[in-house]
């Protein structure tokens, strides 16, 4: 079975950076997250995309649409 759903935890280890980052990227609204409980959670498109698009290891460049959302990543 596929994992769907990423907690900010295996966020941050994914991409070595710091829980709070990810928070605060969530906060920002540069990094989608669905709320579930008290906690959050981040899609695996979302997370695709960030990777594909280089934006978790500073190479972001001025035209990356750093706010897509997951349904806009088809």
């Amino acid at each position: 079975m596929n994992k769907t759903w990423f907690t900010i935890p295996e966020i941050a280890l994914r991409f070595r950076v710091s829980e709070s980052t990810i928070r605060r990227l969530i906060a920002d609204e540069y990094l989608p997250a669905l709320r579930v409980g008290q906690q959050l959670r981040i899609h695996t498109d979302t997370v695709a995309h960030f990777e594909e698009a280089g934006l978790m290891g500073g190479l972001a460049t001025e035209g990356d649409d750093l706010k897509s959302s997951p349904e806009t990543l088809e």
